[in-house]
């Protein structure tokens, strides 16, 4: 490999971690700012958070004659 090929190596590289960090930082802000919507608003409602109990299990709607048949 050639010096530009190098610098142009080390220069790419330096740009990727940086624009790493960028995006880390804002996600961060953006998931604090999130967080803190979601704890004001849960405040502002009544009883504060909601919890829903676990659904019953789903039955099988077809019927064995109802089912495909192949002939083989």
């Amino acid at each position: 490999m050639g010096t530009v090929e190098i610098v142009y190596n080390i220069i790419s590289f330096v740009i990727a971690v940086a624009i790493t960090v960028v995006f880390t930082v804002y996600a961060r802000r953006a998931l604090d700012e999130l967080k803190r919507a979601e704890a004001s608003s849960n405040s502002d409602m009544p009883g504060g958070t909601v919890e829903i109990g676990k659904l019953p299990p789903q039955q099988s709607r077809t019927s064995p004659s109802s089912s495909p048949r192949f002939d083989v």
